[in-house]
């Protein structure tokens, strides 16, 4: 089945709002049918606020696409494990949607037609990714910005195995790569389909900034020559 990875069937239904405050020192709040929760008050340093759930952190992301000799950067997990990952963005939003955080993992097809590449994108088995309202936290930067990162879940059973995408709002490159694996086997940039290393341009969608993956805990990383 040819789907967009922006498609209502591949997405998680998650159900938060987020509101940022309009004035330095405001808490961000989380609307929840049950009331109002704060997350985190004002900073003036977001690359300094990332959550202590990741316990490893990259002050300005996590460099994936390369910057010299092709070498792009993965992300390994080894199951059954429970990861988290942290990804951060500006906004100056005051009414975050729903679907602006939603997350997943996809298989990717590449499909080749005359004009160029086509993709499909199909849920990871096995691989569980979620998030809550407490995942949020908010930092009000100034009186226009505020910074949000979101701790995000990840479940991989025994039986999960895959080189696939990561895939988040605004997420660059177009394909992170994310491989399942055991932990004795050798990951390459072979294992994963053909123009998945291909540079694209990172159009910007909704009112976030682009997404970069600022720490993670459960994870390893991978260089892989393209």
């Amino acid at each position: 089945m040819l789907m967009n990875r922006n498609g209502k069937a591949t997405r998680l239904i998650l159900a938060v709002v987020l509101l940022t405050a309009g004035v330095s020192g405001a808490f961000a709040l989380i609307n929840q049918p049950d009331g109002f929760f704060p997350v985190r008050n004002s900073g003036s340093d977001s690359n300094q606020n990332v959550p202590s759930n990741c316990t490893t952190s990259f002050a300005t992301g996590l460099q994936i696409m390369p910057t010299a000799a092709n070498i792009w950067t993965g992300l390994v997990l080894h199951p059954p494990s429970i990861a988290k990952l942290c990804v951060t963005w500006f906004t100056t939003s005051r009414n975050l949607k729903v679907s602006d955080f939603n997350a997943s993992i996809y298989n990717v097809t590449v499909i080749h037609y005359a004009s160029g590449d086509g993709f499909t994108y199909v849920p990871a088995p096995n691989i569980n990714l979620t998030w809550d309202a407490s995942s949020v936290h908010s930092t009000q930067l100034n009186d226009s910005t505020s910074s949000v990162t979101v701790v995000y879940t990840i479940t991989a059973s025994s039986d999960a195995h895959g080189f696939y995408t990561l895939s988040f709002p605004n997420n660059c490159p177009s394909f992170i790569p994310f491989a399942v694996v055991g932990i004795s086997t050798n990951v390459s940039s072979s294992n994963f389909p053909q123009s998945f290393f291909a540079l694209r341009s990172c159009p910007l969608q909704g009112s976030l900034s682009i997404g970069r993956i600022t720490g993670y805990y459960g994870l390893n990383t991978v260089s892989l020559t393209a």
